[in-house]
């Protein structure tokens, strides 16, 4: 869950599942949802994988209302897991 600091500013959360073939990650799949103002932001998303090696990539991205301004842009990577 992202919770904004400001009203004035629009929030994009985006969660990607990522498979590793042959040493490269891969995008399998991703989900997205964004919100206004001090609204706090939350996305769940399911799917079902063959065995493989799988990791998370977690990114918000903060924009100003007024000017479009990218204000923050962050990301997290889980750690990578095998089934």
């Amino acid at each position: 869950m992202v919770i904004p600091s400001k009203s004035t500013t629009r929030t994009v959360l985006t969660v990607t599942l990522e498979h590793s073939k042959n040493g490269i990650w891969v995008e399998i799949e991703s989900w997205t949802n964004s919100g206004s103002g001090l609204a706090s932001i939350s996305l769940t998303g399911k799917r079902y994988v063959a065995r493989g090696t799988y990791r998370v990539v977690v990114n918000a991205k903060v924009y100003d209302t007024s000017s479009g301004e990218l204000l923050e842009d962050v990301s997290y990577t889980t750690s990578k897991k095998t089934y």
